[in-house]
């Protein structure tokens, strides 16, 4: 189990009280990590030094505040703004790809009103998400079955390798969604035509990170969790870690990895405990996806840990509450419905012969929740902006 090392403790931190926090073990932990799960490798720590000398950083409240405030006003239009050239031949058919876990099953719905708008036919194949070699067999099978598009979802060029190449040969384009961004939709010559919202989880990781920063008055000290199982994980620390180093002088970094088997024995909570004890001065813990704090809060309540703040990334309806009720400080939701939409008008886009725009599709529009611009009341999740739906029927040429 991964170990954070590199800190000393402020001078006067109280120490951490209570028992080990409770191990939880659920089948909802083991399907979103098995949704998402297209390598394995060993987990690790960080041995980055505390860099906090104490005191405020104004500069740096200033300008992650900036930054912020793109995100806390109303999110009202969608990414793009070229119409299409002209209406898209009805009639084509869309195979949809996903892992076949409950996290994944509400990419279907999304799909088949934007590909039912188009008046287009749609698909769905499930992947075994145990099986490194399901994204290539799912590709073989859409070509068998005569897809004239493919999406799919949370996947890697080396995982769909193989299918790509049958693909490819077939003249079928390929369109993912949600990869890591070392997958690089070259078109033609690698069969892949996009990675949609490809760099979501390292945008709203580093906005998180201005929450804490405006938080803390620019000296924070923060906990990263990390799963560098998976591919779209891979970057994320080392870039977080630059970037907090440059906007934010005075703030502490450390980084705890969790191993695929130790996420899907559900042990980020005893991980995440132990650190906090061995390392007192951190005030801060951010989790990009709701998978690693899962049982986290109840956790660090049964330690008597209450001097530590929660930020949240791509949190699941359970968890969004938790902002309301100051379980969590800020959320960052990805705009799962809008992603699909933008995901089949690239499909439109290639249809009519027109550049798919990749780089306007790597970030969709998203919020970042905080106390000073909350969820509406009864507001579980972000679909995307406001009217997003009639913004893409509107490019797409449909009244």
């Amino acid at each position: 189990m991964s170990a954070v090392k590199g800190t000393t403790s402020k001078q006067g931190s109280p120490p951490r009280r209570g028992g080990p926090g409770p191990r939880r073990t659920t089948a909802a932990v083991v399907a979103v990590l098995a949704g998402s799960l297209v390598a394995a490798c060993g987990g690790g720590s960080s041995d980055a030094e505390n860099r906090s000398s104490g005191g405020t950083d104004e500069a740096a409240v200033t300008a992650a505040q900036t930054r912020l405030e793109p995100y806390q006003q109303a999110i009202t239009t969608i990414s793009q703004d070229v119409p299409l050239t002209a209406k898209p031949a009805a009639g084509k058919l869309v195979y949809e790809i996903h892992n076949n876990v409950p996290v994944a099953a509400q990419l279907t719905a999304p799909y088949k009103e934007a590909t039912a708008a188009l008046g287009w036919k749609l698909k769905t194949i499930l992947m075994d998400p145990t099986d490194p070699q399901a994204p290539s067999n799912a590709l073989k099978q859409a070509v068998a079955a005569g897809a004239d598009y493919i999406g799919i979802s949370s996947s890697s060029e080396e995982a769909m390798s193989a299918g790509l190449a049958v693909t490819k040969k077939a003249g079928i384009p390929v369109f993912l969604e949600g990869g890591p961004v070392s997958t690089v939709p070259k078109g033609e010559e690698n069969g892949l035509y996009s990675n949609g919202d490809n760099l979501w989880i390292l945008d709203a990781t580093d906005r998180l990170l201005d929450e804490m920063i405006v938080d803390s008055s620019g000296a924070g000290n923060v906990l990263l969790l990390s799963a560098p199982d998976f591919p779209v994980m891979t970057p994320v620390t080392g870039n977080a870690e630059k970037n907090l180093k440059k906007s934010c002088p005075k703030c502490g970094f450390q980084k705890l990895d969790m191993s695929l088997p130790d996420l899907a024995a559900g042990a980020t909570p005893q991980s995440v405990v132990a650190a906090l004890r061995k390392n007192p001065d951190i005030d801060y813990v951010l989790a990009p996806f709701d998978t690693l704090a899962l049982g986290l809060p109840e956790a660090m309540k049964s330690a008597g840990i209450d001097d530590v703040k929660l930020l949240l990334g791509s949190p699941d309806p359970t968890q969004v509450p938790g902002l309301a009720n100051g379980t969590f400080i800020a959320q960052a939701p990805q705009p799962v419905e809008s992603v699909v939409w933008a995901n089949v008008d690239q499909m439109a886009r290639h249809s009519l012969g027109m550049d798919v725009l990749n780089e306007d599709h790597a970030l969709e529009p998203y919020p970042v929740w905080s106390k000073k611009n909350p969820p509406a009341a009864g507001q579980d999740d972000f679909a995307g902006p406001d009217g997003y739906k009639d913004q893409w029927k509107a490019l797409w040429q449909i009244s």
